[in-house]
């Protein structure tokens, strides 16, 4: 039987990868921000696939923890290649996408300047000018844990959706 999980994983890898470079080639901040919306979504409906796909090789019929396996599998494989890519992003091909991420991240905060009152949004900017935003290993690392332990979360919930339990005669 063919591991739907690795396939879709592959597929969606591939797809994120170059939703990435074309969303980078109109420009940075659509890459920043609507790059990783459109990902988002591209990385859901390959978790869906895997699944679906995982459920008819079964013959229909799927446990949840088989359609878990499929879709987590997919999920590790596309979150991996993405933290990769955005990685090499920031590190070699632009290091110039670390002052738009500062930029982007200075206007947010800007936006929420009547929430945070004026000294909580002055230690806010100060903070912000102070940190580096430029990724590290570490940072990734942990990112990629971050996303792996919710990615399991997302995957269950696919896998409850798509289980299907045989009927019993």
């Amino acid at each position: 039987m063919e591991n739907s999980g690795v396939k879709w994983g592959v597929i969606g890898a591939v797809a994120t990868v170059l939703i990435s470079l074309l969303t980078y080639i109109v420009g940075q901040k659509f890459y920043l921000q609507a790059g990783s919306w459109i990902g988002m979504f591209a990385g859901l409906f390959f978790l869906y696939k895997s699944g679906i796909e995982a459920r008819q090789q079964a013959g229909g019929y799927i446990s949840f923890q088989e359609v878990l396996k499929s879709v987590f599998t997919t999920y590790i494989i596309m979150t991996v290649a993405s933290t990769i890519m955005q990685y090499v992003m920031y590190k070699f091909v632009d290091p110039g996408l670390i002052d738009v991420t500062k930029q982007i991240a200075m206007e947010g905060m800007e936006k929420m300047k009547g929430i945070l009152g004026e000294e909580g949004y002055e230690e806010a900017m100060e903070q912000m000018e102070t940190q580096d935003f430029a990724p590290s290993i570490r940072q990734s690392l942990l990112g990629l844990a971050f996303s792996i332990i919710l990615g399991f979360g997302v995957s269950a919930i696919f896998a409850a959706i798509i289980k299907r339990k045989q009927p019993e005669y």
